[in-house]
């Protein structure tokens, strides 16, 4: 099954819930967020990635919100792999670029 045989309310609890698992190339990700910005983006460019729902996961990620320091009323997101934070946080309006750079860095460094 690939992301686009579901609607998007169903792609969106995945997030939200246990995590959405998609296949990227060789490798199983599960990606969890709360952000729904980012999970309307994921769903357009992710409809034709295979669903790996019941499969192993080589990498857990998560995009999670969270205060600036700098200011207060702004939100930044903050990429975590395996619950640890491998870099800073980043404006919100760049999510599913912290997502994809977060992503390529775990392939990478295993």
């Amino acid at each position: 099954m690939v992301v686009n045989q579901i609607p998007f309310k169903e792609f969106h609890l995945l997030l939200l819930n246990q995590g959405l698992r998609v296949a990227i190339g060789p490798f199983n990700v599960c990606i969890h967020t709360a952000y729904k910005p980012l999970a309307e983006q994921l769903y357009k460019l992710y409809c034709h990635y295979r669903m790996a729902q019941d499969e192993i996961a080589e990498f857990h990620v998560r995009i999670v919100t969270e205060r600036s320091f700098k200011n207060p009323f702004k939100k930044n997101v903050r990429f975590l792999l395996d619950g640890q934070s491998p870099f800073g946080s980043f404006p919100q309006e760049q999510a599913l670029a912290v997502l994809e750079w977060g992503i390529n860095l775990a392939i990478a460094v295993r």
